[in-house]
């Protein structure tokens, strides 16, 4: 086996670098998300809020289910399980969400932001329901 010489050795480090950075920021501004073909079961992410607006805690995975009675039932993985997994009550969109993004309000005892992708099956079901729920 031979050896490389240093630009050679420069330029296969670089495009390593290069490779591990554009899949960073593919991971980093592509969330995982599935929908079923009719929009009611799907995945999302989730996130606690005070009644000021403040955030309590960072966005998780959850698994959500649009029920018959009108609902949204949560489950998901994690320590904070018993806080955030349950049957919720969609209250509102938000007006103005990141690109990309749409953002749903649900309402237990606390306030629950759920942050879908905007191209996903799941926008037309919440939006019936919330268009239900007004």
């Amino acid at each position: 086996m031979r050896d490389l010489p240093p630009v050679e050795n420069f330029l296969t480090a670089t495009a390593f670098l290069g490779a591990l950075s554009m899949l960073a920021w593919y991971l980093q501004t592509h969330e995982a998300h599935w929908s079923s073909r009719d929009g009611t079961r799907f995945t999302c992410r989730v996130h606690a809020v005070d009644e000021r607006g403040t955030t309590l805690g960072r966005w998780r995975d959850a698994r959500a289910n649009i029920t018959s009675d009108g609902v949204v039932n949560l489950r998901l993985r994690g320590l904070r399980k018993r806080e955030i997994q349950g049957v919720w009550t969609l209250t509102g969109a938000v007006p103005d969400p990141p690109k990309g993004k749409n953002l749903y309000l649900l309402r237990q005892s606390n306030l629950l932001v759920l942050r879908v992708p905007s191209t996903s099956r799941c926008i037309a079901p919440l939006n019936a329901l919330l268009a239900q729920s007004n």
